[in-house]
């Protein structure tokens, strides 16, 4: 077993949880203050995109199954991810249960499959594709690519 890393997940903070519409999550174990680390990560550097990956910007992707492939999509979400400190930070206060969510678009230039969005935000993108190919959307409708 190895020793936990500094900002590592730990149980009293966050919890795997399963859902009936998106499998599994990740959930609040405790409150959350506006711009506090939620979290940590590590994983193996690779050059392929999967579920399980995430996008660095120097071009190469972290694979991390633990982690990566549970944290849900919100087009207003709850964290942000530093992809050159490996690090989640809460966007605003969470709430202890809250599942926690990230932007997609925010770190994938492409996503290995899109996706038609339900986190119901006003602000939803709709299909979420990644930062490079996704649709502007208009009043009227989508308007072209990014």
């Amino acid at each position: 077993m190895f020793p936990p890393f500094d900002g590592e997940p730990l149980k009293t903070d966050i919890a795997l949880v399963h859902l009936d519409t998106h499998g599994q999550g990740m959930a609040a174990n405790r409150r959350f203050e506006p711009g506090e680390l939620v979290f940590k990560f590590a994983g193996e550097r690779v050059d392929i995109i999967n579920l399980y990956t995430l996008e660095h910007p120097d071009g190469y992707h972290i694979y991390d199954p633990v982690v990566m492939g549970k944290i849900l999509h919100s087009c207003e979400p709850n964290m942000v991810c530093d992809m050159r400190a490996q690090t989640f930070h809460a966007t605003r206060a969470i709430e202890k249960n809250e599942l926690l969510t990230m932007d997609y678009c925010t770190t994938e230039t492409v996503l290995s499959r899109s996706f038609e969005c339900q986190c119901g935000s006003l602000r939803c993108k709709g299909v979420i594709v990644g930062k490079d190919t996704q649709p502007v959307l208009s009043v009227t409708g989508v308007v072209g690519a990014r």
